[in-house]
């Protein structure tokens, strides 16, 4: 059976049907072997079957050669936009050892990251399932931790980072969203609630196409996963550049998306002797963030009232 012959497709219901009327049980994916059975088909069992698939948010999908369904790969625990789990198996030990595994998962790997733009995917193997394990790493996945039953894996898509001024409609789309998603992931326990609640993606909207200019967008294969704002407050701070904002996805933190925004918004304020920036005095994470890129506290503080918060203003100072 040639890997080029396998290609994945949406599974129906009724190509279930067909494919379990010839599944046998592979003892391979039993925990306790002393409780593998043979298998029987049943229609209400199959059945029962795809609407707990439905109900889960699954996507099954049918691994075929030529006309045969000869496995299923299943995508679940999807996280929009952050991750999801992958399982495979099947219909009987026939189909083993001749690259049909190994070729349904790359191309599985290719759906989650291209088609549901999912960057990151997990698996699991059951300890004594050699076999899986080997084609788990033979397609990329890295082993993260195990226990006395499974082992873990994890793959991420290559990251292709771009950064540009905010132009279109899109990447203003974009920036609302990670503007809003950052407040809602970085901010509970530090702002007010209210405020918090009230900060709605429309208004986020509303405000990106407000104020559209001095704005750097970060995009990871087109999508917008980071911004940087940044300018000066005119005679209010005279000689002195501002990073106004800058914001990255939960999901991207600690793969270096924030250091390059700050990066090209130092780039455009490198004219001015100091850069300035105000940042909520508990979010500690920040802090070491900005101290790491040269910034210090100056000792000045602003408590918001909007926020119900304190700031506190750092800066750098150029070098000439």
């Amino acid at each position: 059976m040639a890997e080029n012959m396998v290609r994945l497709t949406a599974m129906t219901p009724e190509m279930y049907h067909r494919y379990f009327r010839e599944y046998e049980n592979d003892p391979d994916l039993y925990l306790d072997k002393d409780k593998y059975t043979a298998y029987t088909y049943s229609k209400e069992k199959v059945d029962q079957y795809i609407q707990r698939q439905v109900d889960l948010k699954r996507i099954p999908l049918a691994i075929m050669t030529g006309n045969e369904i000869v496995g299923e790969i299943i995508i679940k625990n999807i996280e929009e936009h952050k991750c999801a789990t992958m399982g495979l198996s099947l219909k009987n030990a026939r189909y083993k050892d001749h690259g049909i595994g190994t070729q349904a998962e790359k191309l599985a790997i290719q759906y989650v990251f291209r088609d549901l733009d999912i960057p990151t995917l997990y698996a699991d193997s059951i300890q004594t399932n050699t076999r899986s394990q080997h084609v788990l790493e033979k397609v990329g996945f890295t082993l993260t931790h195990e226990d006395k039953d499974f082992k873990y894996y994890r793959i991420d898509r290559d990251m292709n980072i771009e950064l540009k001024k905010m132009e279109t409609d899109d990447e203003i789309r974009g920036k609302a969203y990670v503007h809003w998603k950052s407040w809602h992931e970085a901010y509970p326990g530090l702002v007010d609630q209210g405020y918090l609640d009230a900060m709605t993606l429309e208004k986020c909207e509303k405000m990106a196409y407000s104020w559209p200019d001095n704005l750097i967008v970060a995009k990871d294969n087109g999508r917008v996963i980071g911004f940087v704002g940044y300018g000066d407050r005119g005679d209010e701070a005279p000689n002195t550049g501002e990073i106004f904002a800058l914001y990255v996805l939960a999901e991207y933190y600690g793969k270096g998306v924030a250091q390059q925004l700050m990066k090209a918004g130092l780039q455009q304020l490198m004219n001015y002797p100091q850069i300035c920036l105000w940042v909520l005095k508990e979010n500690k994470r920040a802090i070491r963030f900005y101290e790491k890129c040269g910034f210090a506290p100056t000792g000045e503080e602003l408590i918001s009232s909007n926020i119900r918060a304190t700031e506190i203003r750092m800066v750098l100072k150029c070098e000439r």
